[in-house]
């Protein structure tokens, strides 16, 4: 009996190696694609860049930063709700990322999802109480769903912490705030002015 035994341990480790061997080289391929996934994002490729972004996930599953990159690409396209889709995955195993957050947030604010996009960029001023661009965002999805008052206590923080954060057109070189959020921001600075007058 103890011998039949320790022969089953035996051989299920030797699987064992070769799964583990399998699964290393799976993700080094995925390793080439994430690669080739990046050249072709920066030649504005998206469209071959998901591709390569997916089967680099479908390659090594357990890399959760491919989900990340997929949504970017994603979001690029203009394929806001696989963006979205691909960035909760991501923050399933990185619930701490800033970025992710940020991302998240951007994507839930144009499907018309502000509420949960309010909640994305509270997880990512909790997450980093000093990035500016994190309380900035929260001022517009905070103004946006009606909490003017809250809105300008972020843009003040925001502002406080990067004298930029108080010039909406400024930032819009910087980051990727897209039109119709800058006039949103535009209009929480504005207010934030006009209370310091008063």
């Amino acid at each position: 009996m103890t011998r039949k035994l320790l022969q089953i341990v035996a051989f299920s480790l030797l699987l064992l190696s070769y799964a583990l061997a399998a699964s290393a080289q799976s993700c080094q391929a995925a390793v080439v694609k994430r690669h080739n996934a990046t050249t072709l994002y920066s030649k504005r490729d998206l469209a071959g860049a998901i591709t390569e972004l997916r089967y680099a996930i479908q390659l090594c599953p357990s890399e959760p930063f491919y989900h990340f990159m997929l949504g970017n690409a994603l979001y690029r396209a203009g394929e806001l709700k696989g963006s979205a889709a691909e960035y909760e995955e991501f923050l399933v195993s990185r619930p701490s990322h800033l970025e992710g957050h940020m991302s998240l947030g951007f994507t839930l604010f144009e499907l018309g999802e502000k509420n949960r996009a309010v909640e994305e960029w509270t997880a990512a001023v909790r997450e980093d109480p000093r990035s500016p661009f994190a309380h900035s965002a929260l001022a517009v999805g905070l103004y946006s769903t009606g909490d003017p008052d809250n809105a300008v206590i972020q843009c003040e923080v925001a502002a406080a912490l990067d004298p930029r954060y108080r010039n909406a057109d400024e930032l819009a070189i910087d980051i990727r705030w897209k039109p119709a959020v800058r006039l949103i921001l535009s209009d929480v600075i504005r207010l934030s002015d006009s209370r310091k007058e008063n």
